[in-house]
């Protein structure tokens, strides 16, 4: 179980009974909360808010991120103003903004109960989709070997099944040339999964790679998939995770992380 009382030395905030129950709950009964996209380490989860707290001006000292988003990189945060607190916020990065989802007593449950965010989520907050150009600011996050960045801006386009994706931050670069070739068209992506073997790795990702300070990694593994396509904005949300290497250094690592933004689909 995470050490709740450094969490609150860190961020200088009181955990509210609920979040605190929960996780005791979910400690009792070995329950993976990385696999239900939940933080299980106290020092991520202080640095992620850490970083949150810098960079987005909405962010309030009494916002507590516990892990899930909403594909479109909003974050899910619990109101953290009192000890008796029961709510889960969502914070909007574009447009700005915070809306209320429900208590907390019954979003952190459900989600495990779930497996998903959205099937607890009221619809009225799950379809924030910036409408921005296909080269976006603040839409998502990578990480590597622990260590979580933010991405900054995303430059993306679709055309005849093949994504080139370019993302970029403080960490470096991470860039895709990957190609679907069950989605022909951008309407067909989503749920697409891009999962070679390991066999067909280097032969499959083209010149994709990412990028950390000056190590250039290559990879080793990597399974990309469309999580959501709006038709309206033109613009997908994406998952990745793999293994990556630095084959002129040495180094390997695991990375994983998300992205959204907006598509340039070429008819």
């Amino acid at each position: 179980m995470m050490d709740l009382e450094y969490i609150e030395s860190e961020l200088e905030l009181e955990i509210p009974d609920v979040y605190r129950m929960f996780l005791q709950e979910a400690h009792e009964n070995a329950v993976d909360l990385e696999s239900h996209g939940f933080f299980h380490d106290e020092e991520r989860l202080v640095e992620f808010n850490q970083e949150m707290a810098e960079e987005w001006p909405q962010w309030e000292s009494s916002f507590l991120a516990f892990g899930p988003n909403d594909g479109c990189g909003n974050w899910f945060v619990i109101d953290a103003s009192a000890i008796d607190a029961d709510n889960v916020l969502l914070v909007l990065h574009d447009p700005i903004g915070v809306e209320t989802v429900g208590a907390a007593s019954r979003f952190l449950p459900g989600c495990l109960e779930s497996g998903s965010v959205a099937s607890v989520v009221p619809l009225n907050t799950m379809h924030h989709v910036p409408d921005v150009s296909s080269e976006s600011a603040q839409v998502g996050y990578i990480e590597y070997n622990d260590d979580m960045f933010q991405i900054a801006r995303v430059k993306c386009r679709f055309a005849n099944g093949f994504l080139d994706l370019e993302a970029t931050g403080s960490f470096g670069k991470f860039l895709l040339e990957i190609r679907f070739p069950e989605a022909p068209s951008i309407e067909l992506l989503e749920g697409c999964c891009f999962n070679p073997s390991d066999r067909q790795v280097f032969d499959a990702v083209g010149a994709s790679r990412l990028e950390i300070g000056e190590s250039v990694l290559d990879f080793n593994s990597i399974n990309v998939q469309c999580t959501r396509y709006n038709a309206e904005h033109g613009a997908i949300a994406l998952s990745f995770q793999g293994e990556a290497e630095d084959l002129d250094w040495g180094g390997l690592g695991q990375f994983s992380g998300q992205i959204e933004c907006e598509v340039d689909a070429a008819v």
